[in-house]
């Protein structure tokens, strides 16, 4: 975070934000006002906006978020997150290889202190009508639609997913256009990518996932 900017005030156990702002690095600002709890975390209730926030993993994704969460509850231990995300232009590619998995460090935690989980519950919608590219591998395709995330983070539900607008695939020097085109989140949050392109002649049917 970049150009700060915080105005606050203290009201006994409470503190009232009343304009907090900053410059992502990534690009695009997040602002945030209302009320967090000093001694009695459970009276924390703040909104969040996200203006033109950018996200990249430099590699295969990047996306504009544009948007309003609301965060309620214990900030140190069962914290509530609400709210609607929309997707700007977002970029997904298609890497021509794939990379080993690697193995993660071998960490442990030698007489942990005693203490409470912090869970983190959800009830956010992603939200993207369209502008959701897919490309690599002769992949070319738009999707949109919406994802809703419920849940605690260590047992998210997404329900719904983004569903193909266009596409077409270029393979052996043709241009086939894609029938069906879906990515959605299982397991661990883990997108599923699956696009199915059809190629008809006057013996044969063939199949392309």
């Amino acid at each position: 975070l970049n150009n700060i900017t915080l105005s606050a005030s203290l009201q006994g156990s409470q503190a009232f934000i009343d304009r907090f702002s900053a410059a992502l690095a990534s690009g695009g600002t997040v602002s945030a006002s209302g009320v967090v709890g000093i001694f009695d975390q459970s009276a924390t209730n703040l909104t969040i906006r996200l203006d033109q926030a950018r996200y990249t993993d430099a590699q295969t994704f990047s996306t504009v978020l544009n948007g309003t969460l609301s965060l309620t509850g214990n900030l140190t231990q069962n914290p509530f997150l609400s709210g609607e995300i929309t997707l700007g232009e977002t970029e997904i590619t298609v890497p021509e290889t794939f990379a080993s998995s690697s193995e993660l460090l071998d960490v442990r935690h030698v007489l942990p202190p005693p203490s409470r989980p912090f869970v983190l519950t959800l009830d956010v919608t992603i939200n993207a009508p369209n502008r959701i590219f897919v490309r690599g591998r002769g992949l070319d395709a738009e999707l949109g639609g919406r994802i809703r995330l419920t849940g605690p983070t260590f047992d998210i539900s997404p329900i719904g997913q983004f569903e193909l607008i266009r596409g077409r695939l270029s393979v052996v020097g043709q241009r086939i256009n894609l029938d069906e085109g879906t990515i959605f989140l299982q397991g661990d949050l883990n997108p599923r990518i699956n696009f199915l392109a059809r190629v008809a002649t006057e013996s044969v049917d063939a199949f392309i996932r």
